[in-house]
């Protein structure tokens, strides 16, 4: 294996392994595609929180929502009142992904830095939010 593909040896062993194994993974095409369909499904049925973060009266979370793109930032205060602070979506174009990379609340919360990048690039804007609803 270390040779890689220009050892025929290890080529053989590979189509082996491959012979080997399609006709038992074959009867399972049906029941594997029904599965995927509906891990698809649940997938897809409720929003994804990540990132929670406390800071004063605030808590911060990144939500995607099912379908979208990408993360936005939301806050909920203290009397549970829920915005949306940052949508990355807003700075991408029709074919730029846009994503929410990292989110850095002051202590109190009431400012917020957000970096946000496109199209997969490395290259972050700063954008600092005021958090107060």
């Amino acid at each position: 294996m270390e040779a890689g593909p220009a050892d025929p040896k290890f080529l053989d062993f590979l189509k082996a392994q491959n012979d080997y194994t399609r006709p038992v993974l074959e009867p399972l095409a049906s029941p594997r595609d029904k599965l995927l369909a509906r891990i698809e499904q649940l997938d897809n049925a409720v929003p994804e929180v990540n990132a929670p973060t406390v800071a004063g009266d605030y808590i911060l979370f990144l939500r995607s929502d099912p379908g979208a793109r990408s993360a936005s930032l939301m806050v909920r205060d203290a009397k549970g009142s829920l915005r949306t602070l940052l949508d990355p979506e807003t700075f991408a174009g029709r074919d730029v992904h846009a994503n929410n990379d990292y989110v850095v609340p002051d202590f109190d919360g009431t400012l917020v830095a957000a970096g946000v990048s496109l199209g997969g690039s490395e290259i972050i804007t700063i954008r600092v939010i005021l958090a107060e609803l």
